[in-house]
């Protein structure tokens, strides 16, 4: 609104495709309640600004997206994951006030609000500065999103500060999980912790964050459409533990884990590993010994799961995949899994009742 300084226009960022399509009828009651308070908490915080706002009533500056424009205007990405916005100041301005200017990008709402930076423009005018959160110390929502910040970068044109559009950045949270009744809670450690802890009831689970359900632990997580897949340690001293690369995804996309810890170093050349026919689930008659890692999970849901050298995409099922000294195991007890050969890149589908053994590369 570039003639009218006592009226603002605010940029709006709708919510993520994942909380419009949450299900409350797969979920307990208890956690309906929370995802219905943040929902409408965000929806409140982004509509409530008013486009005929007085200045004294709102924060940052008048926008004139004529003389600087702020990019990208909305986005949603998240939580841990940098972002880069630019604000390019117009040819319209003279060369002493577009290059080698400084720009503030300030964040007047959101989860961020009340932090700052600045960067100098280039030839062509245009700055850029990149962020994530949560900062240091910075508390944030609970699940499933982290709220929506909006962003406006200003600079000084020698006689006014000049005011771009807002931007909207929203942050989404990767995945929540759920305790398994009747079972002890997993250990969680999230990114940049040196530790695990007890996993809440309701859990927040963000990209980077490391699962260990070894023993009798449990946890389950739920997808973007309310579906849950349940991930189980067995008592018998093998390794339970997986880290989600990705987390609560949009329809058609999948949620990332991948098998960690165990001990490798341990393994001896002469280990046993299972002997499975091509598609069947009948061992040979040796007993194996036990796998360095496991991974046993049941329900609904998208997933691909790597273990060492194979990986198994799941589209809810009974499913077990095991890393050995020598292979990975991929075992179905119910349902389809598309088993990828993470050397040579083959593929085969697995059904009910079946497994197999993809070896280490010799």
């Amino acid at each position: 609104m570039s003639g009218c300084p006592g009226k603002m226009r605010r940029k709006r960022v709708g919510l993520p495709v994942h909380l419009t399509r949450f299900s409350g009828k797969r979920l307990p009651q208890s956690v309906v309640g929370v995802i219905g308070v943040v929902v409408f908490g965000i929806v409140v915080a982004v509509a409530v600004p008013s486009a005929f706002g007085k200045k004294a009533d709102l924060p940052g500056v008048p926008e004139r997206p004529d003389l600087i424009s702020l990019t990208p205007v909305s986005q949603t990405n998240w939580v841990g994951e940098e972002v880069t916005h630019t604000a390019t100041i117009s040819a319209n301005e003279p060369a002493e006030h577009r290059v080698g200017v400084t720009v503030t990008f300030t964040v007047l709402q959101g989860p961020s609000e009340g932090r700052t930076f600045t960067a100098v423009t280039d030839s062509n005018g245009a700055a850029s500065f990149t962020y994530t959160i949560p900062a240091p110390n910075q508390p944030l929502a609970t699940l499933p999103n982290a709220g929506a910040d909006q962003i406006q970068a200003s600079f000084f044109d020698g006689s006014d500060i000049i005011g771009s559009n807002w931007a909207g950045q929203g942050w989404s949270k990767a995945a929540f999980g759920l305790a398994v009744p009747d079972r002890p809670p997993a250990l969680i450690k999230e990114p940049g912790a040196t530790s695990f802890s007890a996993a809440n009831p309701t859990q927040d689970l963000p990209p980077g964050t490391t699962v260990d359900i070894s023993g009798n632990r449990g946890l389950s997580i739920i997808n973007y459409a309310g579906r849950k897949m349940t991930f189980l340690g067995v008592p018998d001293r093998v390794a339970s533990r997986f880290t989600l690369i990705n987390g609560l995804r949009s329809p058609g996309k999948p949620i990332r884990i991948k098998l960690a810890g165990g001990r490798f170093n341990a393994c001896t050349p002469n280990a046993r590993s299972p002997q499975v026919h091509s598609r069947s689930a009948q061992a040979d008659k040796k007993k194996p010994g036990k796998p360095v890692r496991r991974l046993w999970a049941s329900g609904k849901g998208r997933y691909i799961t790597s273990g060492k050298y194979a990986s198994a995409e799941v589209r809810g099922t009974f499913w077990l995949v095991s890393d050995y000294c020598d292979g990975t195991l991929v075992k179905v007890r119910s349902g389809t899994v598309i088993v990828t050969n993470l050397a040579t890149k083959q593929k085969t589908v697995i059904k009910s009742g079946h497994a197999v053994f993809i070896k280490k590369p010799s």
